[in-house]
């Protein structure tokens, strides 16, 4: 088993993402994650998809997609080449006057592109090659928006960094300029509550729809309670695939950790007890 990337060039029409999405349901494929956005040309967009499957399972998508009257062009981006990015969504409950500004590093990209300010048009020369915009880039972009009026009581850094070279260059800038970084906070979770909760996924092979063995299940066991079609569980939601992919997040990931601890901020929640409770214990940490 392993991780891809597809980058996939479609028109730009009305209902080709339900599309390109059903090719996946109806086939019993999982897709991890999905982005869309326009190319330079309008009429054009690119969809990044990331999966995980075998190289056979993997040929047969690209093989797939690529008969798709909507879809221009399939390619599947080479590993070394990629960054992959994981998504926490978090609900935040507060009035206006307490409010900290959660910033994700995505937007405040979006934001300078759109804005056609001078840091986004140096960092759009980078993305319209398709490279990596450099972490000192990157940093200046993140310090420009810190330094706005709604972010001097204290912000949240959400993806950023990711990498023990970003989180140098972010430190030495903060230094630079009088500050720091208070806490990182690490959301735990042992690898056996989350390779039980994947397990327990179950999808239809018709039409898509998805269930939990536990926490969503079906009317009937393994029957879909839409199309009355079998249930499966797909490969990347077995034990070894999540487990597979368990074992690349810590080796991405445990170098930050490490680096936040060496300098006594790295503070731990525990991710397994009810989400409120995890919420009062990092507002308990930040409020010290």
């Amino acid at each position: 088993m392993r991780h891809a990337v597809f980058s996939i060039l479609v028109e730009n029409s009305a209902g080709v993402l339900s599309r390109v999405a059903g090719l996946f349901s109806r086939r019993g494929y999982n897709i991890d994650s999905l982005t869309v956005g326009e190319t330079t040309d309008p009429k054009v967009s690119r969809m990044t998809v990331t999966v995980t499957g075998d190289d056979d399972v993997l040929e047969q998508i690209e093989k797939q997609l690529s008969k798709l009257i909507d879809v221009k062009e399939v390619v599947e981006l080479p590993a070394e080449a990629s960054v992959c990015r994981e998504l926490v969504l978090v609900k935040v409950e507060c009035d206006t006057t307490r409010r900290q500004e959660i910033i994700a590093i995505s937007d405040i990209f979006r934001a300078n592109i759109k804005n056609g300010t001078e840091l986004g048009k140096e960092a759009k020369k980078y993305m319209d090659q398709g490279l990596l915009v450099p972490d000192e880039l990157t940093v200046k972009i993140l310090l420009d928006r810190v330094a706005q009026d709604d972010c001097k009581n204290g912000y949240v850094l959400d993806g950023f960094p990711r990498t023990i070279p970003q989180a140098e260059v972010l430190d030495k800038a903060l230094t630079e300029l009088g500050d720091k970084i208070d806490y990182a906070i690490n959301v735990d979770v042992p690898d056996e509550n989350i390779i039980k909760r994947m397990s327990g996924r179950r999808a239809c092979v018709t039409c898509g729809a998805t269930y939990h063995i536990v926490h969503i299940p079906p009317k009937k066991e393994g029957v879909c309670d839409t199309c009355g079609s079998e249930l499966i569980l797909r490969d990347d939601d077995k034990p070894e695939t999540v487990k597979n992919r368990l074992d690349v997040y810590h080796k991405q990931t445990q170098p930050l950790i490490d680096f936040y601890n060496a300098k006594g901020i790295l503070k731990s929640v525990d991710g397994t007890v009810d989400m409120k409770d995890v919420f009062a214990a990092i507002v308990a940490i930040l409020e010290k």
